[in-house]
């Protein structure tokens, strides 16, 4: 019955509204995607990452240890939970005897995809389309509140209905999960100046009223899937231990340095004001905190920092 239904809904949804162009990249990795099931509603997908049976999910879709889906075909894929990155808000699930050796995991695209560029997000009704509206703004992934470079996805359903969805390129790899919201004031000005510049005549496009999603750079999307490819199914993220409000001024302020951290071996400490990393401007900390998120662990940046009206630059290795 369920298989009827995924079938059903992907047929109203998705087909309808896809292109040729956008059915025939479903046809092609649909496979390599589960629809997750809770009780006898269908909530999201979990895509392949590895040919042992590894998926991955939004955490919004996974409800306690064990999990349920169904393939395209109608097969019934049983899942075991085996870890959550809270950081990205994605869980890993390893599906029991799984066998499908010919499925080919997805891989994660190389760069951010540009503004104007078509993607397809497959959600609990099935696949989409999407597209990115603008540039990337600082924000903060739903739940857990980390600070993100996060690139703006119009959808044309209401947002509600995109929760958990998971995107992908037009060439078949995987972008990512929906995952951010808009966090300060500032941070919500900044975007709404973006939209006013490059999406001022732009009512949407297709038929549908338009929503904006938020999804996480290929970076830090590798970077989870990485982890959980490895034996440990360990995702380190970047850090230099320090903690920062606004400056009112502009920049980051630090409070709290911790002691044999990267910001405390290069000397950073309470009271001083960073202004840049990697030559790029510090205007908040949600910037500076967005900015190493996306650094890789071991990566060397330049920092420029403020104490007493005195400017200093300085090399810091990111940790973990």
């Amino acid at each position: 019955m369920l298989s009827s239904v995924v079938s059903l809904a992907v047929g109203l949804l998705g087909f309808g509204q896809l292109s040729s162009q956008e059915l025939a990249v479903w046809k092609r990795i649909e496979s390599s995607v589960v629809m997750i099931e809770q009780g006898d509603r269908i909530v999201g997908p979990a895509a392949l990452i590895d040919a042992r049976g590894f998926f991955v999910a939004h955490k919004s879709v996974v409800l306690g240890g064990k999990v349920r889906g169904r393939r395209s075909n109608g097969e019934l894929v049983e899942f075991d939970a085996r870890a959550t990155d809270e950081a990205s808000q994605l869980v890993l699930l390893e599906a029991s005897g799984w066998q499908a050796a010919s499925v080919s995991p997805f891989t994660v695209v190389s760069d951010r995809e540009r503004p104007g560029a078509r993607l397809l997000a497959v959600i609990g009704q099935g696949p989409m389309r999407a597209q990115v509206s603008s540039q990337v703004v600082f924000g903060l992934v739903d739940r857990s509140q980390r600070a993100a470079m996060l690139t703006p996805v119009e959808f044309e359903v209401p947002l509600s209905q995109v929760a958990g969805a998971i995107l992908f390129s037009l060439d078949g790899r995987l972008v990512g999960p929906i995952a951010g919201t808009l966090g300060t004031d500032s941070v919500r000005t900044q975007f709404e100046r973006n939209v006013a510049q490059g999406l001022a005549n732009r009512k949407s496009f297709g038929p549908a009223a338009i929503a904006t999603g938020y999804t996480l750079g290929p970076n830090v999307v590798r970077r989870v899937v990485d982890g959980f490819r490895s034996p440990g199914f360990r995702v380190q993220h970047p850090r230099i231990g320090v903690f920062c409000v606004d400056e009112p001024g502009g920049g980051a302020l630090v409070q709290t340095v911790e002691k044999g951290s990267p910001g405390y071996l290069i000397g950073l400490r309470t009271g001083d004001v960073v202004l840049a990393l990697d030559g790029r401007p510090v205007r908040n900390q949600v910037e500076l905190s967005s900015m190493i998120f996306e650094c890789q662990v071991g990566q060397i940046v330049r920092i420029t920092y403020v104490r007493d009206r005195v400017t200093t630059h300085a090399s810091i290795v990111v940790g973990t």
